[in-house]
């Protein structure tokens, strides 16, 4: 695993290939400074040539590649973690206080997931297109440096890589969707069943105040004192059984009247 993108600094060697050729300059300025007898034209400024040359591109290559294969670790890291959450928030639904609340951010967290999967799909060709390789013993030696100055090695994180991205984002494509749909048909048979129990609850609520109101109606045309055993035969028709439509539409427009809202049948 790459967990460091640390600048390179390989005898003044970044590994931009905006910056390469200046840096060469800088690098065969020194050593021109640092040996003032060398021939210009001789075999030792040459073979230093090659050797700065084989650094400056072993460098880039290095740089490029790394970058490459870390993102492809960044994106696979991330769609691991997401459809990791995407298993979390469906099993939180059974415990939600809120379970409309809880499906949506299931919902968000599985376009997400599809998201992160396309993402690393593209990461992981990218880090296919370039591998890292030594073309010369110069190249072994400026990659040895660049691995003695405390940066990775490559060649496991290229052979970690999966070969077949395509076929793979396809799969766990599929996989997420088809989970998906399973899992919006129970969805929409909870949220049926959600709305039926509060329509049954907004219907005894409702049919328990109209029982009240024209309990309190009889009441108010009611003399105790003078009549006290009829008290119970008049209401008792109120407390329990079928209540008539028209006492219904009575309770609610009585309601609208006095500009209170009526529950929702």
């Amino acid at each position: 695993m790459i967990t460091s993108l640390d600048r390179l600094d390989i005898e003044g060697f970044t590994g931009s290939q905006e910056t390469a050729m200046a840096e060469f300059d800088a690098a065969a300025r020194r050593w021109r400074e640092a040996h003032p007898d060398a021939d210009p034209n001789g075999e030792e400024f040459t073979t230093e040539g090659r050797r700065l040359v084989a650094l400056m591109e072993t460098t880039a290559r290095y740089a490029d590649v790394r970058d490459r294969l870390a993102n492809e670790q960044v994106a696979r890291g991330e769609r691991d973690r997401l459809l990791g959450e995407v298993e979390r928030h469906w099993e939180a639904l059974s415990t939600a206080s809120s379970w409309s609340a809880a499906h949506h951010a299931y919902v968000l967290v599985v376009d997400e997931a599809r998201i992160a999967i396309d993402m690393w799909r593209e990461r992981a060709e990218t880090a296919l297109g370039r591998a890292f390789l030594c073309f010369s013993d110069r190249d072994q030696a400026a990659y040895r440096q660049i691995q003695e100055a405390g940066h990775p090695e490559l060649e496991p994180e290229q052979d970690g890589l999966d070969r077949t991205p395509v076929e793979t984002a396809e799969r766990l494509r599929v996989n997420l969707d088809q989970a998906h749909e399973y899992r919006a048909g129970r969805a929409a048979e909870t949220l049926r069943l959600q709305e039926s129990g509060n329509t049954r609850l907004r219907d005894q609520v409702e049919t328990a105040a109209v029982r009240l109101w024209l309990i309190e109606e009889r009441l108010r045309r009611l003399d105790a004192a003078q009549d006290p055993s009829g008290i119970v035969g008049d209401l008792a028709p109120y407390l329990d059984g079928p209540l008539h439509p028209d006492h219904i539409a009575a309770y609610r427009a009585a309601q609208q009247a006095a500009g209170t809202a009526v529950p929702a049948a």
